[in-house]
Formats: C-alpha cells, sequence, structure tokens
C-alpha cells in the first residue's frame, strides 16, 4: 500500500470530504461561468488516481488557473 495506512474517519470524515467535494465543485462551476477554466490537482482527484479507496483522506483542494486568468478569477 505504499506506505499509507488505511484510514477508518466515520461518519464525520465522510462527511468533511463531501462538504469539501460540493465547495470546490461550486467553486469550478463558478469558474467556468466567467470562463475560467480550473483543473483540480489535489483532494479527491489525486486521492482517487493514487490509492486504493479509504487509503487517503483529504480536507482540502487545490486548483490551478492560467496566470492570464488569475485576475479575472479572483473578481
Amino acid at each position: 500500500m505504499g506506505g499509507l495506512a488505511m484510514l477508518d474517519e466515520g461518519a464525520a470524515g465522510v462527511a468533511r470530504r463531501l462538504s469539501v467535494d460540493a465547495l470546490a465543485a461550486e467553486i469550478v462551476g463558478s469558474l467556468e461561468a466567467i470562463g475560467v477554466r480550473a483543473v483540480l490537482i489535489k483532494g479527491p482527484a489525486v486521492a482517487s488516481w493514487l490509492c486504493a479507496a479509504g487509503e487517503r483522506t483529504y480536507s482540502d483542494v487545490d486548483l490551478m488557473v492560467a496566470g492570464g486568468d488569475l485576475a479575472h478569477a479572483h473578481r
């Protein structure tokens, strides 16, 4: 398992991840609505690519936007 221990965080952990996922989706949707494309580079995207279900948790996400879109994204 690459040194990662299985995480058993219960309902509170699942609720926290769902909240993070919902907020990330809302932010990406808001950015897309103003013409800014965002790439999810941390959080559920990375956890699902690198680990089996339940091996890795997350509590935040990182989004990347093109440098030229940064000022527009901040509005």
